[in-house]
């Protein structure tokens, strides 16, 4: 956060102080304001709408206070849930692509701001 003024940040439950994952930007391309959006959430926590909500602020972020251009995010293939809340978020699907981590094709999404 110190060093590019955006980070992943940890998402708690205000009902009780829960540790329920992390949700923010990284960078992804230098050229342009293009920034990658990734969540993680605990299994627990799966289906509650969480991912949605939170990634909702890291959008609002990313656009007011980082001046991004646009969102990149990804995927892993079985990841159907992961598919299903970029798609409620607007993200469109551009391409696949190797994810060397695991070897595999991973499908990948934009979504982009208008300008101002």
């Amino acid at each position: 956060m110190e060093q590019h003024g955006f980070q992943y940040w940890p998402v708690f439950l205000l009902a009780d102080g829960d540790f329920v994952g992390c949700c923010g930007v990284r960078l992804y391309r230098s050229e342009g304001k293009i920034f990658e959006l990734g969540f993680h959430f605990r299994p627990a926590y799966w289906g509650r709408g969480l991912a949605v909500e939170a990634t909702n602020a890291v959008i609002l972020f990313a656009r007011e206070s980082l001046g991004a251009e646009g969102l990149f995010a990804g995927h892993h293939p079985e990841n159907l849930a992961s598919r299903k809340v970029l798609s409620k978020l607007g993200f469109r699907f551009t391409h696949e692509e190797l994810y060397a981590p695991t070897g595999k094709m991973h499908s990948c999404y934009l979504l982009s701001f208008p300008k101002r």
